[in-house]
């Protein structure tokens, strides 16, 4: 399949900290998402206080900071499996467990391509029927995401 059609399928790529290449959802394993794929937003993390005698609690949230600060990202994505592309369900299976079940990696939308984010996955959960299989790929993140061309030093949310 040409890299301009495996885009309409909103794949994601995978890559180690060290490794300049990494493994694409669609190129190396033809997992199709069942929706297009995002990261969830952080939540903030809010501290509030009652205090005696004061109109409404006392927001300490940004206290020690002086600036809001936010919760790991946590989700999960799931894939339709192309059996035509594998050996075996079992085949499929081993080589995403293998490659992604508790490892730290970056995480590349293929919507998003100038921003990486970085957390551990893992593979939560796989169901399989007489006409095809899924596989849910699960996620922590940190809460920002990182420029991809300058190493990290922009960060947004």
């Amino acid at each position: 399949m040409s890299s301009e059609l495996a885009r309409q399928y909103h794949s994601i790529t995978f890559k180690d900290a060290l490794a300049d290449t990494g493994t694409n959802t669609w190129d190396d394993w033809h997992l199709i998402p069942s929706t297009r794929p995002s990261i969830a937003v952080p939540k903030t993390s809010e501290k509030y206080i009652e205090v005696p005698g004061r109109h409404g609690a006392l927001d300490l949230s940004g206290f020690l900071t002086g600036s809001p600060t936010f919760s790991t990202r946590t989700g999960t994505w799931e894939f339709y499996v192309d059996h035509d592309q594998w050996n075996s369900w079992a085949e499929t299976y081993s080589t995403i467990l293998w490659a992604l079940h508790g490892k730290i990696l970056k995480v590349i939308l293929d919507d998003d391509p100038e921003w990486y984010y970085e957390g551990r996955f893992n593979v939560s959960n796989w169901q399989t029927n007489k006409d095809y299989s899924t596989i849910t790929i699960g996620y922590t993140l940190d809460p920002f995401k990182m420029k991809v061309s300058d190493n990290g030093t922009t960060k947004r949310l």
